[in-house]
């Protein structure tokens, strides 16, 4: 007889509104904890973030990259780095195995140029936009989702038939 399988899905967010703030609220997929609270405001004019492939608009480290007014994110190997206009926040994996790579998914119809410069040979055009990250195993059967919606990120641990949730351990560094 077979045994059902089931995957565990976490779920956090890094709310930013306007730049100037950061926090996180964490739930899980079946009882929630906390909900972010919206304002009007926020979820009519804050589009969802888009994830880029970084062709070197970014920082060398970043294999991805969002941003948008007030803030700019990295998604790197290790973790994220967000940059605000007077704070920078780093979410870090703790002990992941190896170095995971970042995976876009979702593909969006949106493209993006970055045009800089005069020299038309350096400008980066038609670049694609993904709605989801993923980090394929960053500890062992757990995989590590960002998406988002109208103003934050959120991330998703997907934990694995027979991995350890226990594995999972994230360090907040800055602002």
């Amino acid at each position: 007889m077979s045994r059902p399988v089931r995957t565990i899905v976490c779920t956090a967010a890094v709310v930013v509104i306007c730049g100037v703030e950061s926090a996180t609220v964490l739930k899980s997929s079946s009882n929630p904890v906390a909900q972010p609270s919206k304002t009007a405001v926020q979820s009519k004019i804050a589009p969802a973030p888009l994830f880029v492939p970084n062709r070197g608009q970014f920082e060398s480290q970043a294999q991805f990259g969002s941003q948008s007014a007030g803030y700019r994110a990295f998604f790197e190997s290790s973790g994220v780095s967000f940059r605000f206009d007077r704070d920078d926040l780093r979410l870090r994996f703790v002990d992941p195995i190896g170095h995971p790579q970042v995976r876009g998914e979702l593909p969006q119809t949106a493209r993006v140029n970055y045009l800089r410069g005069a020299d038309r040979s350096r400008w980066l055009t038609g670049l694609p936009t993904y709605g989801q990250l993923t980090y394929e195993n960053v500890w062992p059967g757990i995989d590590v989702r960002f998406k988002g919606a109208a103003g934050t990120f959120k991330y998703e641990f997907v934990v694995k038939p027979g991995a350890r949730p226990s594995d999972i351990a994230l360090a907040y560094e800055g602002a």
